[in-house]
């Protein structure tokens, strides 16, 4: 009889991840945290879309470590996700012992059963949303004002919120009299051009906040929570916040702020040019993400060959090129190409850090795989560790000098990391 053969198989992970610094996480919420603190507000911590490419399942847990009383999502799905990976943690198996979760753009048809179970609180603004949960609440048999929510109000942006005309239609449905199992919780609106302080459209929107406020308390309606401010606002020099924190006070209410990109490490470039604020709070953020991968392949070309499709990129003389695993599929765009400038779709492009040296992107990023031209790196080897995003030795890339390679800014950059990218907890 023949001996039976064992056959081992040994599975690794593809060579692109990205690696999300806990500590970095901890220490930004701690800054932000202290921040508004100072300005009389309460940090509500915007997780929403992956918590921004970074991954919910991480940073969820760490926010909620470090005391963080509310968290934001997009959805009722993202909400659930986070409140069971919480219920896993032994000591938040009960959501009343979980941060507050909010769902930022509201509850879609079908999801009110939902929102009860996992006590979330969603945001409104639409009649059906209105109708919709209150069936929920009354087939779950929840008595008056046990289901919270927070109104928000379209000051000027013109994409989701009740209008000023509406509101006082909308805020009459939460009325204690009409025996409503939702509580009107929170009243809420959303900064246009946050960032941009000349503009004038802070100044316009928080006017038409305070309108809200005095509807609401012309309903006699008044909110526990009232809140407005993102990231920008935290380093506004226009007076927003402080305008903001007295209309809260008006209303008896919590002033909270919502910073997003903040939390990982980021603000934008406009908010850079605001003032002392703003680049006092960069200076203390960290960056959160590092996107790195690996080299797989060293090949020279010589003169007259072209890299990558299209044959957009051709050597002038021997290059040695090194090829990565990484490319448009995992989020890595096909504006960081390169292209000559004797051919067409020529363009600055993206770099590469490579044993502490920057190395160009030259032909097409194409869906799997990207090369980079490493001739003047000495000694690299197949293997060697790649930074996409982040640092190594003395240099540096960051999700803003992409965005400005790609055209975009860094909100898109660190939200395009495609899912298939691994997310590693590292301290």
């Amino acid at each position: 009889m023949a001996a039976r053969r064992t056959i081992y198989y040994v599975w690794t992970m593809r060579p692109t991840w990205v690696e999300i610094s806990q500590g970095a996480l901890r220490h930004n919420f701690g800054v932000l945290r202290r921040r508004a603190q100072s300005e009389g507000a309460e940090l509500l911590s915007v997780i929403k879309a992956d918590a921004y490419g970074h991954g919910l399942t991480i940073c969820g847990r760490v926010l909620s470590g470090a005391g963080a009383p509310w968290l934001g999502v997009t959805s009722v799905e993202e909400g659930v996700h986070l409140r069971r990976l919480l219920a896993e943690e032994t000591a938040y198996q009960d959501y009343r012992e979980q941060p507050r979760i909010l769902v930022m753009s509201g509850a879609w048809k079908g999801e009110a059963e939902a929102v009860i179970e996992y006590r979330l609180t969603p945001v409104v603004w639409e009649l059906y949303q209105v109708d919709m949960l209150e069936q929920g609440a009354r087939r779950a048999k929840l008595g008056r004002g046990e289901l919270p929510v927070h109104l928000e109000v379209d000051t000027g942006m013109s994409r989701q919120g009740v209008t000023l005309s509406g509101l006082a239609a909308l805020l009459e449905r939460f009325h204690p009299e009409t025996g409503t199992p939702l509580k009107f919780e929170g009243l809420q609106t959303h900064y246009a051009s946050a960032e941009n302080h000349a503009s004038g459209m802070n100044e316009k929107q928080t006017s038409q906040f305070c309108k809200a406020a005095l509807v609401s308390r012309h309903a006699d309606l008044w909110p526990r929570f009232l809140h407005g401010g993102n990231s920008s606002t935290l380093v506004a020099e226009d007076g927003t916040l402080k305008r903001l924190h007295e209309l809260a006070r008006g209303l008896g209410a919590h002033l909270m702020v919502r910073p997003g990109v903040a939390l990982y490490g980021y603000l934008l470039p406009e908010q850079l040019q605001t003032g002392e604020k703003a680049a006092g709070l960069a200076g203390e953020l960290r960056p959160v993400l590092s996107w790195k991968t690996r080299v797989i392949g060293l090949r020279d070309g010589h003169a007259g060959d072209v890299v990558g499709y299209g044959a957009t990129w051709k050597l002038e003389g021997r290059r040695r090129i090194a090829l990565l695993p990484v490319g448009y599929a995992d989020g890595y765009s096909r504006r960081l190409s390169r292209g000559n400038e004797n051919l067409s779709d020529a363009n600055s492009g993206g770099d590469v850090l490579v044993r502490g040296q920057r190395a160009p992107v030259i032909g097409r990023v194409s869906m799997d795989l990207t090369t980079v031209d490493v001739t003047d790196i000495p000694e690299i080897e197949v293997g060697d560790e790649v930074a996409l995003l982040g640092v190594q030795g003395e240099e540096r890339i960051s999700a803003d000098e992409m965005a400005r390679a790609r055209g975009t800014v860094s909100y898109e950059v660190l939200c395009g990391v495609g899912a298939r990218v691994r997310r590693v907890a590292v301290e």
